[in-house]
């Protein structure tokens, strides 16, 4: 589907609103607006984008937008044929939502990831408000937006490689936009005193060798940064003191910590 290369504006689209399709006037936009206008669109060139998947459409020898190759598809677009503005307007809508689902779908496939998340990331990409709304509906529909979901994902993830305290792990889903209610359903999973001792492990094999007041102090000020409560952190240290080097102190110095 390629033609005499036409005049027009560059070949990177722009960011369409409800009633334009770019923001030069062209005689596509022009008809757009004044849906009375006797003017006869007819698509004048379809052209492939040299380093990129999508196509250029020109009407009336004027470039009017850029689609995707599965919009242009079932655009029902041929060369010399007359096209409505209505059309027009309804495929640079159609482009917009595709291309706004499709960036989802790439922000969602390195891990899961709460509504907000999603909602942050379109909104810094500057697309319409409508488009947002849309993509959020249908990421739903599909299951691939689930904040109850992300939030156990996230409490999972949180005590297992990378483990932290009830208090960060809640601060954390609180920060991702997860309601309190979805956050405190999630955390009655998470096993504080577990996690502590597996974050534990990876750091005591540093501390091998120092007397008990040193063990103490790096390792509880290890665990309190992570988020863990005073009583887990203090029954995680000295357990593990005993197993590397038996019984603890009598005066084990916690009230001065």
């Amino acid at each position: 589907m390629r033609s005499k290369r036409r005049s027009g504006p560059p070949a990177e689209p722009v960011r369409l609103s409800d009633i334009d399709l770019h923001e030069r006037p062209t005689a596509a936009t022009q008809a757009a607006a004044d849906p009375s206008a006797s003017l006869v669109l007819r698509v004048s060139a379809i052209e492939k984008q040299e380093r990129r998947r999508r196509y250029n459409v020109f009407v009336n020898g004027e470039f009017a937008m850029a689609l995707e190759p599965e919009v242009l598809a079932g655009s029902g677009l041929r060369l010399d044929e007359p096209v409505t503005a209505e059309r027009l307007r309804e495929l640079a809508v159609e482009d917009l939502r595709k291309r706004a689902l499709d960036g989802a779908y790439r922000l969602l496939a390195v891990r899961p990831r709460s509504e907000h998340e999603v909602r942050e990331r379109l909104v810094r990409r500057g697309l319409p408000h409508d488009i947002i709304v849309h993509t959020l509906q249908r990421l739903r529909e599909l299951g691939y937006v689930n904040d109850a979901d992300f939030a156990r994902f996230w409490v999972e993830s949180r005590s297992g490689a990378n483990p932290r305290g009830r208090f960060v792990v809640q601060r954390e889903l609180r920060a991702k936009g997860v309601e309190q209610e979805t956050a405190e359903n999630a955390m009655e999973a998470l096993t504080e005193e577990r996690s502590a001792r597996k974050a534990a492990e990876k750091k005591v094999r540093s501390l091998r060798g120092l007397e008990y007041a040193d063990f103490r102090t790096r390792l509880s000020g290890y665990l309190v940064r992570r988020g863990f409560s005073y009583e887990v952190v203090r029954a995680t240290v000295n357990d593990l003191w005993k197993r590397e080097r038996g019984a603890v102190p009598d005066d084990e110095g916690w009230e001065s910590t």
